[in-house]
């Protein structure tokens, strides 16, 4: 059986060359922090830089707190508009810090060995459980992603038997 969490109420922020810079804030959050000085104009393309960002990388760093203090996992993730969506399984560390707090912070970056190559995306949140329609349409989108998630009548046994196993999250 599957469930789905979802992450929500997002603060993006976009690293680039020049500084960080402050994107976009879903579910009406409030302003976020900014490291350039007040009234620093956004570049108009930013928005889509950022979602080209989030298609063409896979792997996310989800940090969670927990009873045992912190915690940060890699997971992979597939993006619709501005939600994520992630599985993990419901007994590790990050999914159970989860079902005590509510809140994560997330780092989307490439790898890079020069600084000032580096490009990523920082987002906080909170996540909460979805079912039904929502959870249908996480699998969907992951699959789409990442195909042997999709396909599973054509996946190997062991993936088939791992995925019986995942929570969603998004």
């Amino acid at each position: 059986e599957y469930s789905t969490i979802v992450l929500f109420n997002i603060r993006f922020f976009f690293q680039t060359k020049d500084g960080i810079r402050s994107l976009v804030r879903s579910s009406g959050v409030g302003d976020g922090f900014k490291r350039q000085p007040a009234g620093t104009p956004v570049s108009p393309d930013l928005p889509s830089r950022v979602r080209q960002h989030l298609q063409r990388l896979h792997v996310a760093t989800l940090a969670t707190v927990g009873p045992d203090g912190p915690w940060a996992a890699a997971v992979f993730y597939v993006d619709e508009g501005w939600d994520l969506y992630f599985l993990s399984s419901p007994t590790s560390r990050h999914a159970l810090n989860l079902t005590h707090n509510a809140q994560i912070a997330v780092t989307i970056q490439a790898d890079h060995a020069d600084w000032p190559g580096i490009q990523g995306v920082q987002l906080e949140g909170t996540v909460e459980l979805l079912q039904g329609d929502a959870e249908t349409r996480a699998r969907h989108l992951y699959g789409q992603k990442f195909p042997v998630v999709g396909k599973l009548a054509q996946a190997p046994a062991a993936i088939v038997k791992a995925l019986t196993k995942v929570r969603w999250y998004r």
